[in-house]
Formats: structure tokens, sequence, C-alpha cells
């Protein structure tokens, strides 16, 4: 069996690896509402029959979902399951999939070499201190040597081809120092550190929170760019 985590719309991508190993894929999930992306996870769900687990506390316009909550378990094979943690901040509903002692999929909330950004959506501060609370109350409570294993990474990260990009969630809260300030502080450096937001990321938000997806041709020119959903205060 195969779960897919935040796929694109190219669809065949996800398909092909899990069909060359003779699995089946039984849920398709997306860790919140993306803004950079144009998610694949709705498409992927009805072509393989999978269930399809989205946030329940994202915005969402369609149905025939399985609204996932802080604590929500997926059950795997051989005693394994996929257990969802509410880590707000980069969205209102964002969740972080946790397989065990092994793996964290961490969505847009934490990547390896910085923190998500809590702008894009209405409140940026309050978001911020979302963001705050779910690194300082939520993941510096899970085993440090457990892998952080997010949905992007920005271009100083080293990328092997074929090889994933993680790193033990110790080794990242130690590599950012701006989670250890008072919260006050925090919201301030994050706020100052923010780039430039991601070019049609409100177009990419209304698609997916709709489910009506555009021509190939628009979905190309909408992704074009490097993701921008980082950020990395003091760098």
């Amino acid at each position: 069996a195969a779960v897919v985590l935040c796929p694109s719309v190219h669809v065949e991508e996800f398909l092909r690896p899990v069909e060359g190993r003779g699995a089946r894929v039984v849920a398709v999930a997306d860790t919140h509402l993306h803004a950079d992306h144009v998610s694949g996870a709705r498409e992927l769900a009805a072509r393989t029959g999978a269930a399809l687990l989205l946030s329940g506390s994202e915005p969402y316009e369609f149905g025939g979902f399985v609204p996932v909550g802080d604590g929500f378990e997926l059950t795997l094979a051989d005693g394994l399951s996929l257990v969802a943690l509410h880590t707000p901040g980069h969205t209102l509903g964002s969740v972080t999939f946790r397989l065990g002692d092994a793996a964290l999929f961490t969505g847009d909330t934490l990547f390896v070499e910085g923190i998500g950004r809590p702008d894009l959506r209405e409140d940026a501060a309050g978001q911020a201190r979302q963001l705050y609370r779910t690194y300082t109350q939520r993941l510096t409570k899970l085993p440090p040597e457990i892998l952080v294993l997010p949905a992007h990474f920005g271009e100083g990260v080293p990328y092997r081809w074929g090889e994933p990009i993680a790193a033990p969630l110790g080794a990242v809260l130690e590599a950012l120092p701006f989670l250890r300030l008072p919260e006050e502080e925090f919201v301030r450096q994050v706020l100052a550190s923010l780039p430039e937001q991601p070019p049609n990321f409100r177009t990419i938000q209304r698609i997916n929170r709709t489910g009506l997806l555009p021509g190939l041709a628009e979905l190309a020119e909408l992704e074009a760019g490097p993701n921008r959903c980082g950020v990395r205060p003091g760098f």
C-alpha cells in the first residue's frame, strides 16, 4: 500500500513509482491548502479510488474528502500508522503527518533550512504567533532523531536525484536560532524577513479551494518560478 502526500497535478509522476513497485495507492493527502502549486490530490484520489485526506480546518469548497484534524490516524500495514498533528501558522489548517518515530511530513510548516511563511492569508502577525507555538509547544516535544521531510526545499539545499530531502528534527531546530527567541521578537523578525510573495498565489489558492482546474497552459504559467513559501530570519 502507498500513501501520497502533497502531489502536484502531474499525477503520472506519482503513479509510476507506485505501480513499478506493485503497490496500490490507498490514500492521498495534502498537508494544507497550497498557495504555491496546484494540488493534484483530488485528481490522484479519483484516478486510484484512494481516500482523499484534507485538513478539516481549511476553507475547501467541495466535498468527497475525509476531514483531517489533530489526532487523526490512518492505519497502514505491519502496525504502522500516519498520525496527523495540527501545526497551524503557515496556514490556519496546516497539519503535519507523523510516521511513528521515523518520519515527520511537515508540508510547508517546517523546511530543512527554514520555516513556513505566515503571510499568505489574513493576519500575518497572528499566524506568525501560531507558528511560534507550533514550533515551541508541539515540534520541540518530538524525538530529535525523527526525520523532517518537507514539501519543498530551497536553492541552497544539496540535492541528489532519487534521494529524499530530509534532516533530523533536532538538527533542523538547532540550526534555526530564531526559534529560541521570545515570541514577540520571533514575530518581529519573521515579519521583517518575509521575501516577495509568490506570483499568482491568490489564483492558486482559489483553484485549490474550489477544485476547479484550469487548462495545462495556464497551469504551467501559474507555477513558473521558485518556491517562495519559506522564510529564514537573520539570513
